[in-house]
């Protein structure tokens, strides 16, 4: 068996912008990773332009099985869990979860010697939530999952189940939180963790399918929640690593003209980015990593 006590894993959760999967995979491809990849259900075989496995030269590349994905829906726990539990197995230095538009800002030799340095930490995003963001976990939300950011006509019919059996749980005052006594965090759903906090997570599934199955957006407080609310809390850090922009979109796609402040981020990572929004910033940050032309990978 394969010693992964000093190699990290990434655990990705890609639908598109295959492009810059690519170039993304380029960057971090070294024998000292390894790549868990969840490809949504909802993606055609045929619009996947290249087999993932021949893209990597020194890393492993594992699939996992594929599953119907919705924004703002438990789904986007249970994939992660199944990400993490397929790493874990293989018990890695670090895993880090990132997307498949999430650039590196670093290259993989920089991003090892930067974890090198902060030994044991734990990396998340967090602040106390709001009133209005603990409702997304203490009302029952049965049809998230059918909803996502969908505006046709079935999603809206969904939409409407949903605001009706909200407004029925506040009548009733339904608090499916009522008898938890752990404190609630909120933040980026993004992290870099120890294999230490790896296990935690998926030793305590139970625990999590109870809290947030059929939640909305419970991704933003479930693994910062269990972190802090577990036995590695002095490990966090309240830093996810990742430069993302909420204040000027949901969150902002990144464009040419963001290059200097994503760079000057002093992030691992930024996200997120689009070939239909801009290209060329993705081409400016690839070429700047690694020194070479992103079209050189971008035609092979």
């Amino acid at each position: 068996m394969q010693d992964n006590s000093k190699r990290h894993a990434y655990i990705m959760m890609v639908h598109n912008e295959w492009r810059i999967l690519r170039l993304i995979l380029d960057i971090l491809d070294d024998e000292r990773n390894d790549f868990f990849i969840h490809i949504d259900r909802k993606v055609k075989d045929e619009e996947i332009p290249y087999e993932l496995t021949d893209v990597l030269k020194k890393s492993g590349v594992y699939m996992i099985p594929r599953m119907d994905v919705t924004w703002g829906g438990d789904s986007q726990i249970f994939c992660v869990m199944g990400l993490l539990k397929a790493a874990s197995s293989g018990h890695y230095k670090y895993y880090h979860f990132i997307s498949g538009v999430d650039m590196p800002l670093m290259s993989a030799d920089r991003i090892f010697s930067f974890f090198y340095e902060h030994e044991g930490a734990n990396f998340f995003e967090y602040h106390n939530p709001l009133n209005s963001d603990m409702d997304r976990i203490r009302y029952y939300y049965f049809c998230q999952n059918k909803i996502g950011k969908g505006l046709d006509n079935e999603t809206l019919f969904f939409q409407k189940i949903k605001g009706w059996l909200l407004k029925i749980q506040k009548a009733l005052q339904i608090n499916r939180l009522s008898n938890e006594s752990i404190t609630f965090y909120k933040g980026e759903a993004w992290f870099s963790i120890t294999d230490e906090m790896a296990q935690y997570f998926v030793s305590s599934e139970k625990r999590i399918r109870k809290l947030f199955t059929g939640t909305w957006c419970g991704d933003e407080m479930c693994w910062n929640t269990i972190a802090l609310n577990g036995p590695y809390a002095d490990s966090v850090k309240n830093d996810c690593l990742r430069y993302i922009d909420w204040e000027a979109g949901d969150p902002y796609v990144f464009c040419k003209k963001d290059y200097l402040r994503i760079l000057n981020s002093g992030k691992l990572f930024a996200r997120k980015f689009s070939d239909s929004t801009d290209s060329e910033i993705v081409d400016m940050i690839y070429e700047k990593v690694t020194g070479r032309k992103a079209e050189e990978i971008s035609n092979e």
